[in-house]
């Protein structure tokens, strides 16, 4: 997985963030792509670890490291993400985090260490990330 796919992106912030993808909600959310576009979106992040297919369901769940999926996502979306953890405005740390600087959140720097007041999504407004 390399380079911009906002429907891998859709698709991997859907599952660690909402569940497991069924085929028809798949369809939908890929309204733009035909069926096998999307299986072959699905594939890819299953190859890739990120994702699995119930045997018996053929729903599509979320793979078992978070961290990981949402370095993708940054990846995949082309969003702004912290270069220590891969946070971005749409997928922020577990917990929550605000960004210090343009590249780091303050999950990720100590608290002796950070640079004055950190800029959360209240404070920001539009397109900051979710604390």
């Amino acid at each position: 997985m390399t380079g911009p796919d906002p429907d891998a992106a859709a698709a991997l912030h859907h599952l660690y963030h909402c569940g497991p993808l069924t085929a028809t909600l798949a369809a939908h959310l890929w309204s733009r792509a035909s069926i096998p576009a999307w299986d072959r979106t699905l594939d890819t992040l299953i190859q890739a670890g990120l994702a699995g297919r119930d045997p018996r369901t053929n729903d599509v769940h979320a793979g078992l490291d978070e961290d990981a999926a949402r370095r993708a996502y940054a990846r995949l979306s082309g969003e702004q993400a912290c270069a220590s953890c891969g946070c971005t405005p749409s997928w922020s740390c577990p917990g929550g985090c605000c960004w210090l600087i343009r590249d780091q959140c303050d999950a990720c720097e100590p608290p002796d260490e950070r640079p004055g007041a950190a800029l959360c999504a209240d404070q920001a407004g539009p397109g900051a990330p979710a604390r």
